[in-house]
This record gives C-alpha cells, structure tokens and sequence, in this order.
C-alpha cells in the first residue's frame, strides 16, 4: 500500500510525495487498511488535513474509507466517506473499455475470442524457450527485430492496447509461428 500525499505550495505546482510504502502482511481487509492509512495520516499529522482518497472500486477499499472514518471520528474530525471516497477515473474507464471489447463483434466473430487467443499465442510463445527462440528466428528472417508480447491483463490499463500493438507490428513473424507450429501446440486460451 502506497499513500500519496497531493498538495500545491505557493507556486501553484502540484507537489506529489510518497508518504509511506507499507507492506501488508495480513489480510488487505478494509480494517487493516483503514489502520495503516490512519497510522500513516497520523505519522505525518494530516488527519485533520484530510481531504479525498481516490482508490479502484474494489469492496475493502470502501470498507477502508468507512473505518478511516471510525478512526478520525475518535479525534473528533468530521470526514464523509461518502462524498470523499473519490473513484478512480482511469479505472472506471478501464472497466468500461473492457465490458466493451468483452461485447464488440467483428464481422460476426467475437473480438473477445481473438484477444483470448492472441494472449494464449503469446503465452505460449513466453512459456516455452524453445518456442521463444523459434519466434525470434521468424523475426529476423521477417527483417523484424524480436521482441516479447506484453501480456493484457485486465486491470492494468492500456496492456490490451499494448499487446495487440506489439502484435500488430510482430504480425508476420507472429502468423508464421502459429501456422507451423499450430499442431502441435493444442488448443489456445
């Protein structure tokens, strides 16, 4: 867990300072949360100066912001998880992009599917060093210099867009790979 610290001095610049980078060690429950944020606030004599908290929407981080508030409320500080537990925009967005291409049809055939292989191609290429080194062969004799595919993974934003860039631009090598060795790789995904 990272708490950040945002503040602007008299320039008007937006400051940004790691005030704490705490390793959780038991459950990330939102009581554990909201005590290591709390502990951290009160290290640096900010919990009266507390303002917003922006986080994903995950169940223990609205648990957190609720129990920080048990925590301020027993210094007497007046805090709203309510209307001071700001969802992260990057985020959302990303959930929207994916219940997007979750739904997103391309003449007829799921775009969904095409990543899922897409990412089990590349896998498979990342799983296996003889795969690798037969890859890197593809790319060279496609003029192309070798390079790894990143994985997508759903919650971290834009590794679809990057994944599929990379195979945009390793697409001969990538097709040359999968149509010889297709067979004997099995089912993808």
């Amino acid at each position: 867990m990272d708490p950040m610290n945002h503040f602007y001095l008299d320039n008007l610049f937006l400051q940004t300072l790691l005030l704490a980078f705490e390793i959780l060690e038991d459950h990330h429950t939102g009581c554990n949360l909201a005590t290591i944020v709390f502990d951290v606030l009160d290290e640096y004599d900010l919990c009266d100066k507390l303002f917003c908290i922006t986080s994903d929407n995950a169940s223990n981080n609205s648990t957190m912001v609720e129990q920080l508030q048990n925590h301020l409320e027993q210094r007497d500080i007046d805090w709203d998880p309510e209307v001071l537990h700001v969802p992260c925009l990057a985020h959302i967005i990303n959930i929207v992009v994916q219940a997007f291409l979750e739904k997103l049809q391309v003449d007829d055939n799921s775009f969904a599917v095409t990543l899922d292989k897409m990412h089990g191609i590349a896998r498979s290429i990342q799983g296996s060093t003889l795969r690798w080194e037969s890859f890197q062969g593809y790319c060279k004799s496609c003029t192309i210099a070798p390079a790894t595919i990143p994985l997508d993974m759903p919650v971290r934003w834009n590794s679809t867009y990057h994944m599929v860039e990379q195979i945009v631009y390793l697409k001969r090598p990538f097709v040359n790979i999968w149509m010889t060795m297709m067979p004997s790789w099995g089912s993808i995904g």
